[in-house]
């Protein structure tokens, strides 16, 4: 049986996500990110203040995150509202969280993908979730498949 607690370990060992905006025309617009979750399931990325992600947000806060593990068929997907972090501490705590995930990821010198492009400050933006949504799929190549799934409200 899965738990929480398991769907937490596993999208800390997936730190890359799909974040899913809305723009102001009602399209759907989506963005590679790096994540951190805390155990809250409060969920922390950084980016530009002149991105699409960050026009979108003045708008519409509503937002999806989705993590997929194609070697394990495992998905995630977490829905809720996103918020720029005006907390100095919160903001130092997410930052320092999220260059120990990039430095897990690459080794070496490297600037990940919002580092390099140019243009405005940065924020750090905090994703309040209100429905979480994992899927196992690993078993589908049963006879009778039944994937492993949990639902629920953080």
């Amino acid at each position: 049986m899965i738990t929480k607690k398991d769907v937490l370990q596993w999208i800390h060992e997936q730190p890359v996500a799909t974040l899913a905006t809305v723009s102001f025309a009602g399209m759907p617009q989506l963005a590679t990110v790096y994540t951190y979750i805390d155990e809250k399931y409060l969920c922390y990325l950084v980016t530009k203040q002149d991105t699409r992600k960050y026009e979108n947000l003045k708008h519409s806060k509503a937002v999806s995150l989705s993590w997929f593990d194609a070697a394990e068929l495992v998905t995630c997907e977490i829905s809720g509202e996103a918020y720029v972090v005006h907390s100095s501490e919160e903001v130092a705590s997410a930052i320092a969280r999220l260059q120990e995930l990039v430095l897990k990821q690459k080794s070496g010198y490297w600037i990940p993908p919002v580092g390099q492009m140019s243009g405005s400050d940065y924020v750090v933006l905090r994703v309040t979730p209100e429905l979480v949504r994992y899927v196992d799929y690993s078993l589908t190549a049963e006879l009778d498949p039944q994937p492993k799934f949990l639902e629920f409200l953080p």
